[in-house]
């Protein structure tokens, strides 16, 4: 009977008291792990209950092939998967809630996907996915909703798509650069705050759409994207101090910005096939400077009409080499309103 109530008094106090989840290391502590034997010791080599460790942990072996011996982490100081491991798929971290710094995923010759960090809530640092040529898939970071720096996407050859990040609210900074395979780009449709972003040199890129609660914004430089035919993204942008959209081969039509209102600086240059920019026509002021250079199919800029006539202060202003009645202020003046 004895026996038999201690054994009741366990399970009960496994499954109804939640204990204080334990931390330790230091956070200028690093431990590498660089093989497989590592990885499947390394809870045991700290304190009992450990499951937040302060500290960098790095892991890059060629005989590591499953991570979920560190399933048991809930919380990581700083968390960097580099070169090779002896899998093509990153999955595990079924259990990490938070990343004190970083998350870096960079510099992997094999590397195919990642399937991994389905808890994954906050990342007060940055996160890294940089030059892993052979990367395609990612998915995971279903309940990411908090990014306190940036998020980068580079060089990564095969990546045709992003993970949606549905659930991310904030971030400073959002670079998509250099991903030759990528498609389109989508979600972060609950963003309501991106302070930089940019979209460059993504060669195959086609569709930029998502970011559809986005209201607060310092910078969108989309530059370079060869292929890229439909923006459709940042519907509810009211302001931005910054608007770059330079060097878009197949672009012809800006269909989104309807509601964006004030504009410091607008730069839209070498857009090669671009026809009409009517949807600026809610545009009231821009402050300090305004570039329509080498867009040699652009002929309706109607939509800057309000801005111009409004923007009584603004004196740095280049319109030129476009179709006639886009190549200049007095001109776009002069042909009044969009009808």
């Amino acid at each position: 009977m004895i026996r038999i109530a201690l054994l009741i008094l366990t399970i009960f106090l496994k499954t109804c008291i939640q204990l204080p989840p334990v931390s330790c290391g230091e956070i200028t502590d690093s431990i590498h792990l660089n093989s497989q034997a590592m990885v499947d010791s390394f809870q045991s080599t700290l304190p009992i209950g450990c499951t937040i460790y302060k500290g960098e942990l790095q892991i890059a072996g060629a005989d590591i092939k499953n991570l979920q011996p560190l399933d048991f982490l809930k919380e990581v100081g700083k968390l960097y998967i580099y070169s090779n491991l002896g899998t093509n798929t990153i999955k595990g971290f079924k259990n990490l809630e938070r990343i004190e710094t970083n998350l870096d995923i960079s510099n992997f010759d094999k590397l195919e996907s990642i399937d991994a960090f389905p808890n994954l809530r906050t990342v007060k640092g940055e996160i890294y996915f940089t030059s892993n040529i052979k990367l395609s898939s990612i998915k995971g970071f279903e309940k990411l909703d908090s990014i306190g720096r940036g998020l980068t996407f580079s060089g990564n050859k095969l990546l045709t798509d992003l993970p949606s990040f549905n659930a991310l609210k904030s971030i400073n900074i959002v670079q998509i650069i250099r991903n030759s395979s990528l498609v389109k780009i989508s979600g972060f449709d609950r963003c309501v705050e991106i302070k930089e972003i940019s979209i460059k040199n993504n060669i195959k890129l086609k569709t930029l759409d998502g970011f559809a609660n986005l209201v607060n914004n310092e910078t969108i430089s989309i530059d370079g994207n060869d292929e890229l035919s439909e923006l459709l993204a940042f519907s509810k942008l009211t302001s931005t101090q910054y608007l770059k959209i330079l060097n878009q081969k197949f672009l012809r039509e800006i269909t989104t910005f309807k509601k964006l209102e004030n504009i410091n600086v607008f730069l839209l240059s070498n857009n090669k096939n671009l026809a009409n920019i009517t949807n600026f026509e809610q545009l009231k002021s821009i402050g300090s400077r305004l570039d329509v250079i080498n867009n040699p199919n652009l002929g309706e800029c109607c939509g800057l009409f309000n801005a111009l006539q409004h923007s009584t202060w603004l004196k740095d202003i280049t319109i030129t080499n476009n179709i006639k009645s886009c190549n200049s202020k007095d001109e776009i003046i002069m042909n009044g309103k969009c009808k």
